[in-house]
């Protein structure tokens, strides 16, 4: 997919009014207006539509939020080389020894409803677009902070809370592919 495909001639303040093909259009613009400020040069890469239309719903819906979101932010095995390019899983139903087992696909184009798809999170970008977003909306964005899943556990989480018996702790063992974003915003207040 190439992200700038449609040129980028709108800004991303300039939200159509109406629903539809415009919406689309501009969608597209303000995606790869943001793509080409944090990485350069278009590239082959997966964008995260539904992501940019979430938060631009947080912003509208919510003015005053606060955010936490968790994923992983690689994952092995990937169909392409791509930036965010996603992990597919197929289920192995033919064999019954093998249930509850999958197989990695080589492409992402799949019957729809036979495999799982997953996208790894690129949170460089989710700030820049989260940032781009809320102050397009007329929002003060009071913070934005990436935070390293191991991290925040040793900030956040009562100690040994997680710690089995061994002395192991599968959460900050298990999930080194994992990171934290944290946000909020407030609508601008007026400058006197």
């Amino acid at each position: 997919m190439n992200p700038n495909a449609n040129g980028g001639g709108r800004g991303y303040g300039d939200i159509p009014s109406s629903s539809g093909e415009g919406i689309v259009h501009w969608a597209e613009d303000t995606l790869a207006s943001l793509w080409e400020s944090a990485f350069g040069d278009p590239t082959e890469a997966f964008i995260p539509s539904g992501c940019l239309e979430m938060l631009e719903s947080l912003g509208k819906v919510f003015p005053s939020h606060h955010l936490l979101l968790a994923d992983f932010d690689l994952l092995p095995g990937r169909v392409s080389d791509a930036i965010n390019a996603p992990v597919v899983a197929q289920k192995i139903a033919d064999d019954p020894n093998r249930r509850g087992h999958t197989r990695d696909m080589d492409t992402y184009l799949v019957e729809q409803g036979t495999a799982d798809i997953f996208f790894p999170t690129d949170f460089n970008l989710l700030k820049h677009m989260y940032i781009e977003i809320m102050h397009s909306l007329g929002r003060d964005v009071k913070l934005a902070d990436i935070i390293h899943h191991g991290r925040f556990f040793d900030n956040y989480l009562k100690s040994n809370a997680t710690t089995l018996a061994s002395g192991e702790d599968p959460l900050k063992l298990d999930y080194t592919n994992m990171q934290i974003f944290l946000a909020s915003s407030a609508p601008q207040t007026p400058k006197s």
